[in-house]
């Protein structure tokens, strides 16, 4: 799975306490035990390719033209 949050994934892989996570419920405990095991990788990626931005924002018809293909690429 890719995210455009560096700190997201650098909290799926450290279980300690920091202030900033102070107000992250019992759902991310369980995140953290999916990703832990194995099941889900969660990937750093650049905000600009994300690919799924295609199927959920309103892009310019260039970008969503570049995200269609690498969708069908993806897809084979």
């Amino acid at each position: 799975m890719f995210s455009n949050n560096q700190f997201t994934v650098v909290l799926t892989k450290d279980l300690q306490y920091h202030v900033r996570k102070r107000h992250i419920d019992g759902d991310f405990h369980f995140i953290h035990w999916i990703i832990e095991c194995g099941s889900v990788c969660l990937v750093y990626s650049l905000a600009e390719d994300m690919v799924a931005d295609a199927l959920t924002k309103a892009l310019p018809s260039t970008k969503v033209k570049v995200f269609v293909i690498e969708l069908r690429h993806s897809m084979v």
